[in-house]
């Protein structure tokens, strides 16, 4: 909490929200935001009753904190929803190199995985991508930028490329991205569950601009930290989609849903957080605050969004544009110990745990949002819940 309060004070409103879940489990192990309120103290009541528009707005009322509120434009942090659904409909296939020379055992993580699009085309010096028909084409910046030619899914998340989860959101179609819904996998607004088709709703039109912003989280791309929590949930523990019930008491029952298929292979997508962290946009992370011990698959987002009706209480106008971006970081933590890209392993439940921040317009992902994360996971291993890499003073593999 005190964390998520330090990363509060980055942000233009103020403002910031972590949790933390045990992804075998479905069950939320903490959760904090800022501004917030003592559930067990009176002040937060008088407050609903009367509807203090900064207790009530987009960030939430306290006891609602695993629903609807608090859900934003997601950024890149949603590509790994896409890639989860072209896992859902078979169409990842990994290809394992060699391990390092080492005879012909193959490599933990995967070196490659369909499907690959190209990505080469330019726009004022950037990589870019269009239809014939759209209004303006769809842009890769900073990282991605340079990342051109044909890429695949690996490389993809690595880089995190906005045109390469557009083509891959248009070769899916939006059926997909609604059957996962349907399945019961949350994302999205309370507008956006209409599937109306508006500048602001719906998923998109086959072939459409807008089907492509929401294969990079833009459009319809957006969701809580708890949503996305437990979204990573499906990659770490197997495929199930767990969710608990929103008043997080232990005794009530938790929902376990199978997303993905028997047998499917999910490592490309941990190999591409693990890029992400290792020569992506989350490298910086990994070397600032480092965690030895501790494998930590990442991956950042950054997502411009103009101002909302329910942000006035923060002196934020409603459409009002030139906000610095939400700042976003989704990770997977395990002992570095346990095998790089691996399935789940039943029988080592609490090996891994699933992290997922938001700070509102708090600028970069890699800024506000994967600082918070990264002290989250330090934090873990102190309270022995990961283990630590360090002993007398000396870094351990």
């Amino acid at each position: 909490a005190a964390q998520v309060k330090q990363a509060a004070a980055r942000s233009k409103v103020g403002a910031a929200a972590a949790v933390l879940i045990d992804p075998q489990t479905g069950q939320i192990l903490a959760r904090a935001q800022w501004p917030d309120y003592d559930p067990a103290g009176d002040t937060w009541k008088a407050l609903r009753m009367k509807g203090d528009p900064q207790f009530m707005g987009i960030y939430g009322a306290w006891s609602d904190k695993t629903g609807i509120h608090g859900v934003f434009q997601a950024g890149s942090v949603f590509k790994i929803l896409s890639a989860t659904v072209a896992v859902r409909e078979g169409l990842a296939k990994s290809t394992f190199a060699p391990d390092g020379g080492q005879g012909s055992a193959p490599a933990a993580c995967p070196a490659t995985s369909t499907p690959t699009f190209d990505c080469s085309q330019r726009d004022g010096g950037r990589a870019s991508f269009t239809l014939p028909g759209w209004a303006t084409p769809i842009h890769d910046h900073g990282d991605a930028g340079s990342a051109g030619g044909k890429l695949d899914l690996v490389s993809a998340i690595t880089h995190s490329s906005n045109i390469w989860f557009g083509q891959l959101a248009l070769a899916l179609g939006p059926l997909p991205y609604r059957s996962l819904r349907e399945a019961g996998v949350e994302f999205g607004n309370p507008g956006l569950l209409t599937e109306v088709e508006s500048p602001w709703t719906g998923l998109g039109s086959p072939g459409s601009r807008r089907l492509a912003l929401t294969g990079f989280g833009q459009g319809a791309g957006s969701w809580s930290p708890v949503q996305a929590a437990r979204l990573l949930g499906v990659i770490a523990s197997g495929g199930f989609y767990r969710r608990c019930a929103p008043d997080m008491q232990l005794e009530d029952p938790c929902t376990s849903v199978p997303i993905l298929p028997d047998g499917a292979d999910v490592s490309a997508i941990l190999a591409g957080m693990q890029g992400v962290m290792q020569r992506g946009t989350g490298a910086s992370l990994a070397k600032k605050y480092p965690v030895p011990g501790v494998r930590v698959y990442g991956k950042t987002g950054t997502a411009d969004a103009p101002g909302t009706e329910d942000e006035a209480a923060y002196g934020i106008r409603k459409g009002q544009q030139g906000l610095a971006p939400h700042s976003w970081f989704v990770a997977i933590a395990e002992p570095s110990s346990a095998p790089a890209c691996g399935d789940a392993q039943p029988d080592d439940p609490a090996g891994r745990y699933v992290l997922a921040a938001v700070v509102p317009h708090g600028g970069y992902g890699a800024a506000a949002a994967g600082p918070l994360v990264m002290g989250m996971v330090r934090s873990m291993q102190s309270l022995g819940y990961l283990p630590d890499g360090t002993k007398d003073g000396k870094q351990t593999p």
